[in-house]
């Protein structure tokens, strides 16, 4: 495109982190520019001129010229040294805290003196303009979540800045996540923790400038214990154990044993044993599930759970299952809890025609952590008049989850709070 005018001063902006600029050709009129808006207190500072008939310049050597860098206080003058003969572009350094020291908050000005600026003027001052940030972003509102497996750490910071968080089993903690994003909302997941654990924790983050911002609960770091994982409930059905069966009058319901292989008029047919060992709770162990089924009239109830200290539940078992799409038919695992009715938490969404043995895990924890009687249930119905298929296989249920470690068991506790002291001895040597 055309340019019109003098186009002999253009800056071309470029950003990584910090903005930078770059002079590509010189005009009499000169200018003063500072490589970025904000600097640390300890950052070199880059002061770039550009000015094509400074006094006592040739075009056959590399010239130089001054500045002058200050903040309220301090001062120091720099030289700039031409980029190449000729080139009319100069540049040049400083180092705050070594060549001059500022103070968070405040200006740093670049002064250039224009001996001649091309209009008339003569020693027209020139100037550029920054700010001093000499301090990392505040830490507020640090969480800490923990499982048994993995750390949830979370806090805010009033400027953009990356996350570090420091974690370990001693004081100080030497292990260390990070993110290196500069965000305001920060949160780490760290995975593999071990459970029952003590953890403590640190959290920093550095602003654009590198400034760094600490928190360490005061240096006494914070503190979250990993949780416990238990099973509950674990039933491989090597023997029978006895769950509650209810069919509803029908013969051809759940029953304990090793299934035949018989059925299969739609899908496959039966396993002819267990995923492991021989025996399941199946539904017609000798063939597909009956027509004409109401509601959940096929009943497999496994015993009530105390999951009251649970803070996570998760039902795991292996499935052998034939059945025609809830269009017609349906399997579902159900929960009740405290005794309420049973709510469906799965149930078939697709005609599934098994022939092999499949891993199902249910995340239970909404439904039943926290509460003291939980049974589960697995039932067959509705079905409709057409097209049997081989219903339940059931192996090798487990229930588990996470619960909290606790700290040491009180042997005993007297505040003498009553006044009755009757039961204790004193004794004075």
């Amino acid at each position: 495109a055309t340019i019109t005018g003098e186009p002999t001063h253009c800056h071309i902006h470029g950003q990584n982190l910090l903005p930078q600029s770059f002079e590509l050709a010189a005009r009499p009129d000169g200018r003063v520019s500072l490589d970025a808006d904000a600097y640390g207190c300890s950052g070199t500072v880059t002061v770039r001129v550009s000015d094509s008939n400074v006094p006592g310049s040739s075009p056959a050597t590399i010239d130089t010229l001054q500045v002058t860098l200050a903040v309220p206080g301090d001062s120091a003058t720099v030289t700039l040294t031409e980029t190449a003969p000729d080139r009319s572009l100069y540049s040049g350094t400083a180092v705050l805290g070594t060549d001059l020291t500022g103070s968070h908050g405040e200006q740093l000005t670049a002064t250039y003196i224009d001996a001649d600026d091309g209009a008339g003027g003569v020693n027209v001052v020139k100037t550029d303009t920054a700010v001093l940030d000499c301090v990392g972003p505040v830490i507020s509102g640090v969480q800490l979540e923990a499982t048994n497996a993995s750390l949830t750490v979370r806090f805010e910071t009033d400027e953009p800045g990356t996350t570090v968080v420091r974690y370990g089993t001693t004081r100080p903690p030497q292990l260390v996540a990070s993110d290196s994003a500069l965000q305001t909302t920060h949160e780490i997941v760290i995975d593999g923790v071990d459970p029952c654990t003590d953890y403590w924790i640190g959290v920093e983050s550095a602003d654009a400038l590198g400034n760094v911002g600490v928190d360490t609960n005061g240096g006494a770091y914070y503190w979250v214990q990993t949780m416990g994982w238990q099973v509950f409930l674990s039933e491989p059905f090597d023997t029978d154990p006895g769950w509650a069966i209810d069919n509803g009058g029908n013969a051809h319901g759940w029953a304990f044993g090793q299934p035949t292989g018989g059925g299969g008029a739609y899908g496959s047919p039966d396993p002819t044993s267990g995923y492991t060992g021989s025996n399941v709770y199946g539904v017609n162990l000798q063939g597909d599930y009956d027509p004409n089924l109401t509601a959940d009239q096929l009943k497999l109830t496994a015993p009530s759970m105390d999951l009251s200290e649970a803070t996570s539940v998760v039902l795991r078992y292996r499935r052998w299952l034939g059945v025609e799409q809830p269009s017609y038919d349906h399997a579902r695992v159900q929960v009740s809890v405290d005794g309420g009715a049973f709510a469906t938490v799965w149930e078939n969404t697709e005609t599934i025609d098994g022939g092999s043995w499949v891993e199902e895990s249910v995340d239970l924890t909404a439904q039943a952590a926290g509460h003291a009687d939980v049974q589960i249930r697995w039932t067959m119905g509705v079905t409709d008049y057409a097209w049997e298929y081989a219903g339940w296989n059931l192996d090798d249920v487990v229930i588990e989850g996470a619960f909290p470690c606790g700290g040491s068991s009180m042997l005993f506790q007297d505040g003498f709070e009553s006044g009755d002291c009757s039961m204790w001895s004193a004794e004075v040597p």
